[in-house]
């Protein structure tokens, strides 16, 4: 089995089945932390454990909860079943995300409104629940995007989520100070994953892509979830929140 640094802490990740989600969980059982996966899909979940198992990660360390980002009432229920099996949450992982790619005269309410909900209405139930069951030396981490930073054209929904949801980071940050919870943004650039499946699968769009990042490549989730686990470590980011980081290979320096 892998060797843990500590086996006290642990870690909430929405999404944590797959793409980004599956290496920012990777890289937290690897800093130590206990992981608890929220997701919708159950297939989904038990599968991205069968492959942890097989990364040999401890199976006791990761707990599959079933959970609609997008409900308040689900956030409860899934925050509560955390409680009663390991007693504490030391971290939130807000990943969970979604895409729609349209311009704006084709994007309807309903678009935009889903979008809203898993990408930040979402981390917004998730903040407000877990920061109060959180105790001093807590972290929270939100996954935004350099879509959150720039705008981008046919993403006028998630660049609308992701621009709030630095803003929900930074006020977070602000409110959660004094209780001595820390809050961060990561912002991926473009990262390998089956989110990004059609751009990587056209060459010549491809090619544009990666001509437009300084280090000329694709990101892989691993490259998020290192960063997510250094600033979920206290020791590590003590002094770190209301930030804003960066994970882009250069594309938007």
């Amino acid at each position: 089995m892998k060797k843990l640094f500590s086996k006290s802490k642990v870690a909430i990740v929405t999404g944590g089945n797959q793409g980004i989600g599956f290496g920012i969980s990777k890289c937290l059982l690897e800093k130590g932390f206990k992981v608890a996966i929220f997701g919708r899909d159950q297939k989904g979940m038990d599968e991205a454990i069968k492959k942890m198992v097989k990364m040999k990660f401890e199976k006791s360390n990761i707990f599959a909860v079933i959970c609609d980002v997008s409900s308040e009432e689900n956030w409860e229920k899934g925050v509560n079943e955390v409680m009663k099996k390991w007693g504490k949450i030391n971290a939130l992982v807000n990943n969970a995300g979604i895409l729609v790619q349209k311009p704006i005269s084709e994007t309807t309410m309903e678009d935009m409104e889903k979008v809203l909900h898993t990408n930040l209405i979402g981390s917004f139930f998730g903040i407000k629940i877990c920061s109060k069951k959180m105790k001093k030396g807590s972290a929270i981490v939100n996954i935004a995007s350099v879509a959150g930073l720039k705008g981008f054209s046919n993403l006028s929904a998630y660049c609308s989520s992701k621009f709030g949801l630095v803003g929900l980071t930074k006020v977070a940050a602000l409110e959660l100070a004094e209780k001595g919870i820390r809050v961060n943004a990561v912002c991926p650039g473009l990262i390998d994953t089956p989110m990004t499946k059609d751009v990587m699968s056209q060459k010549a769009v491809k090619e544009a892509y990666l001509n437009s990042i300084p280090l000329h490549r694709a990101g892989t989730p691993e490259d998020i979830g290192h960063m997510v686990a250094l600033l979920a470590d206290e020791n590590s980011s003590s002094y770190c929140t209301g930030g804003v980081y960066v994970v882009d290979g250069g594309m938007i320096a």
